[in-house]
Formats: C-alpha cells, structure tokens, sequence
C-alpha cells in the first residue's frame, strides 16, 4: 500500500514524522523494547547473519545495529518505509517482495526475523513462505516471528486495526503452519508486557476460566511470538 508509513504507521504508532528529534527518539524506545523482548530469543547475535523481513522503518534493524550486529539485510514492500529506514538507520535495507527476495537469494541466515509481516501474507501464500524461510536458514538457524494474538483479550483490535492484515493466528494455528515444515523446534511464547501487566491479564484470565468453565490459551499477550529452530 502506498504511503504506509505516513498514513498508518506513523498515526497509529503517533510518531512525528517531521520532526527528527522525535523520529530518533522514538528509535532509541525502541531499543529498549526490544532488549527486553527479542534479545531473550535471540542470543548472541554480532557476528550472525540476519535478515530481517518485513523491517518497515528499521526499529528492529537498528537495535541490532547498536548492539554491534554487522551482517544485516532488511527488505520490506514500502519505498516509503525503507527509505525513512536507509535515513534513520543507515544499514543495508531495501524495496523487495519477500517471496522474490527468499527466491534469488543464495545467502544462508543464521536468523531471520519476522515481526508483524505475517498476518499481511494471503492465506493461501503462508505455507509457502514459511517452506521459503526454512530453504533460506542454516542449519541450526531459526525464524523468530512476532504476530498478533487472536488468543488475547484484544485479539480482534489487532486483526482488524490495518486493512492489509490477511489473516490473524492464535499460538496453535501458528504452531500448526510451521510445522508443515521439517523445523527441529517449534515454540510460541508471549511478547513482552511488564510483571504489573502480565499480572493483571492472568488474574482476568483465571476470573474468565472459572466463570464460563472454559480453556484458555497460556499465551495472552496481545502479539505472540513463534521461535522456528531448523
């Protein structure tokens, strides 16, 4: 879609796009986010090869970046995004389909990262980009993606929030679309909320099993995040 980044991205997310000081600002957030969140997957990453598909304006890239990583490739549909990416980040970023890229690339990855790329995948596509990123792995590499949670309280917000979504997994229907791929290790976590917070959706969790007699999901934050091991 066209200008995603100004006329979603940035409103949702209330970014200030014309300001550059609130545009490094919000990078730097971002790399404290993302230590508490994807650096527990991730291990130890500096000298790993790493795609990130999906990298949008390159909050994920350049947390990697400061971290010391120096093999990085980020590939997203948006000009408009990798553009504010290559200004912001100035790391190897560019305008690519992800199934064209996965196809001519001849590098193999220690990781690829996929954060909120997913769900925009045609249904009927998912399957085959999955069987893309495992060809594209090395071995002993994995695939960390980060999808919203259908499980989850807000479940339907998120589905809905973007008129590009395709599709919206809970932790078992991610879980069952990797495993049509020969993965080593399949596992879906939650993303990173906050001890008050997880706190507070386990105690609503407890009240709403008790009070309809029902099975819940143990995964119950808004975005899941699913670790593929090959």
């Amino acid at each position: 879609m066209k200008d995603y980044f100004s006329k979603h991205y940035a409103i949702v997310n209330r970014i200030d796009a014309l300001d550059t000081d609130a545009m490094q600002h919000w990078y730097k957030e971002q790399a404290v986010y993302y230590t508490r969140e994807l650096q527990p997957y991730i291990g130890e990453f500096k000298e790993s090869t790493i795609l990130e598909i999906g990298c949008g304006i390159g909050g994920i890239l350049y947390f990697l970046k400061e971290q010391g990583a120096n093999k990085l490739q980020g590939i997203d549909i948006s000009a408009e995004q990798i553009a504010v990416a290559n200004k912001y980040v100035a790391v190897n970023a560019e305008t690519c389909d992800a199934f064209d890229f996965l196809s001519n690339t001849q590098v193999k990855y220690d990781i690829i990262i996929m954060y909120d790329l997913i769900e925009h995948i045609p249904k009927n596509r998912i399957l085959e980009l999955i069987e893309q990123l495992f060809n594209a792995l090395k071995d002993g590499g994995r695939v960390i993606t980060r999808t919203p949670n259908m499980a989850s309280i807000s479940g339907l917000h998120s589905r809905y929030i973007d008129i590009t979504h395709e599709t919206g997994f809970t932790p078992e229907s991610i879980k069952q679309a990797f495993l049509q791929s020969p993965f080593s290790s399949i596992t879906v976590h939650n993303s990173y909320l906050g001890n008050k917070r997880m706190f507070a959706i386990n105690c609503y969790q407890y009240f709403i099993k008790k009070l309809y007699n029902i099975t819940l999901s143990e995964i119950v934050t808004p975005n899941l995040i699913c670790i593929a091991k090959k």
